[in-house]
């Protein structure tokens, strides 16, 4: 299956780009999980959602300027309707694109996660690794799963930390 070539990797295929895409998110990632007081990790968790926003943009924008057909009717997805999108990401560049987007945004909504657990709640490492880390694993694998489990671990425990620190 030959897919679109990028606008900046005009020399290969969202297909040939899918196995590149995963590692580099293990910088940004590891850091998060392993060793959230770092002074790197918060550089890497925006760098590898940046290179992957990059990579998003010179696949989606050149395929949003593409002409329509030659006869006039290349039908314009309709947002309010599934089966629309559903014809839209069968395309494998569409998926290609919807597949970084749910990595980069993954990445940046446990980063805040992360910072909100450091800055706002101000948890131990003890707290951080037995209570944070689980959610940024949910976050991972299903997105605003690892989110939900975080607010409720926030409201029902880490709130605590910040009363008594106020008291």
């Amino acid at each position: 299956m030959e897919g679109f070539k990028p606008v900046l990797f005009g020399w290969t295929t969202t297909q040939n780009l899918w196995p590149m895409i995963h590692p580099p998110l293990l910088l940004g990632w590891g850091p998060l999980c392993l060793a959230p007081r770092w002074k790197h990790t918060k550089t890497l968790t925006l760098a590898m959602p940046f290179l992957h926003g990059i990579l998003y943009s010179s696949i989606l924008l050149p395929m949003m300027m593409m002409a329509p057909s030659p006869d006039g009717d290349a039908p314009q997805p309709d947002l309010n309707n599934m089966e629309s999108i559903f014809r839209l990401f069968a395309n494998p560049d569409v998926f290609f694109c919807g597949w970084v987007h749910y990595l980069a945004f993954d990445l940046l909504v446990a980063r805040g996660i992360a910072q909100d657990a450091l800055e706002v709640c101000k948890v131990s490492d003890w707290q951080y690794y037995t209570m944070v880390v689980p959610c940024l694993f949910g976050c991972f694998y299903a997105g605003p799963v690892g989110y939900v489990l975080y607010m409720v671990i926030r409201t029902l425990v880490l709130n605590s930390n910040q009363n008594n620190d106020t008291k």
